[in-house]
Order: structure tokens, then sequence, then C-alpha cells
């Protein structure tokens, strides 16, 4: 009896092994984890948008052969391939200009000897902004959306028949109510998810009545 307890028992996690696969379960949205997307060759989504050191210290070696530079502002997705593509959200910088500019989504190669190259640049025509200044913007550095930036953003969405899906916070202003930078996720018919994205204004009055006021796309 105990034997063919113990053949049933190695049978049923035999099975669960099968439908499990090596990396386990699917994650709730039905896709595969991140690091199954990687191990296979494809894009995975970042857990955090926070961006670390290194990577601020790759863009910054990038940029030197670049007209521009480029300062990383939300992480977004990474690509195993021979070294590392990142997938960031940047603010772009025309060199000698006085700090402003515009955001880009750019792909940023990580070679295995650590050697940092842009390969791709997604242009928006959304202007960045200087941080700490009164009465101007500030940058975001959530690793979630805060609980009142995802409010007003889903009264806006409401109050124009819009839908925005995985957003990040990338800055807010505070004005008589306040004002909240996003960058939304989308999709696209040619299938390239960097030019999906897109970067939305959100403007929250007093009374917490919350519009949309701009929204930018991505060109390549």
């Amino acid at each position: 009896m105990k034997k063919r307890l113990m053949i049933i028992m190695a049978v049923i996690m035999a099975f669960s092994m099968v439908a499990c696969g090596p990396f386990g379960a699917k994650d709730s949205g039905g896709n595969a984890g991140t690091e199954e997307a990687q191990l296979s060759g494809g894009w995975g989504e970042e857990k955090s948008p926070v961006v670390t050191e290194e990577l601020k210290a790759l863009f910054e070696k990038a940029s030197q052969a670049e007209e521009a530079d480029y300062i990383p502002v939300a992480y977004l997705r990474s690509q195993v391939v021979a070294g590392m593509n990142h997938e960031v959200l940047c603010q772009k910088i025309p060199k000698n200009s006085e700090g402003t500019g515009t955001y880009a989504i750019v792909i940023l190669y990580e070679d295995v000897q650590g050697n940092a190259s842009i390969t791709d640049v997604f242009d928006s025509s959304a202007e960045t902004f200087a941080s700490g200044l009164d009465g101007g913007w500030v940058v975001s550095e959530e690793d979630v959306l805060p609980k009142e930036a995802e409010d007003a953003l889903d009264k806006a969405a409401k109050e124009g028949n819009k839908e925005y899906e995985g957003a990040i916070l990338i800055g807010t202003q505070v004005v008589a109510g306040m004002n909240y930078m996003y960058l939304c996720k989308g999709s696209t018919e040619d299938g390239n998810a960097a030019l999906g994205y897109k970067i939305v204004q959100v403007y929250e009055d007093l009374d917490g009545k919350a519009t949309v006021t701009e929204e930018f796309g991505f060109t390549n």
C-alpha cells in the first residue's frame, strides 16, 4: 500500500513540473515572468522604474559620443542579448544648452565588457523641466505610483473617456491644485512597444476635479 501511494505521489509531482514549466507558473496577467522573457531573448519589464547609479553611469558614458546628453528618468524594460539592452525614459538635452530639452525613450546597449552605446532613440515633444525650483516641477523618484497620483489619473481618464495603463509618475508641480506628469503604456499596430508609450499631463484642482491637459506620443 505504501509503495502504491509513493508511486501516485511521484506521478502527481512530475505532472505539476511539466504543467508549470522550468520557471514556474505564469504571472497574474497571463504573461511569462521577466526572468523567462529575458532568458528566451525577449524584453522583460523591470519590477521598479527607479534608476540605479550604475545605469546613470552607463548613460553618462554613452552620451559622450552623442550630440545630446541623455539623463535616465525611469527604467522600463531590459533584454538579455550578447550583453544587455536597456529601455529607459530619458531627458534628452542638447549639448551646450541651458539644461532644457525633451523626453525620449532610449535603447542603450551594454556589452559584456561594460561598454555602453545608444542604439535607438524614440523622441517626443514633451519638454523637460528643472527640478526643485520654487513653483516648478519636481522629478518623482517614487518606486510605485502614489495613491493620490493614481486617483487623479483615474478621474481624468474617466472624465475624458480614456484609458491609461501601467502609469509611472514622472513629476509633480504644486499650483492652485496639482499638476501631474505620467508615462503610460500603450500598443501600436506595428508591435513596436516603445512607440506605444505616451506622456500624459493631468491637472487636479482644489476641489478634486482632474483633467488631462496634454498628451505626447513618441516617434522614431
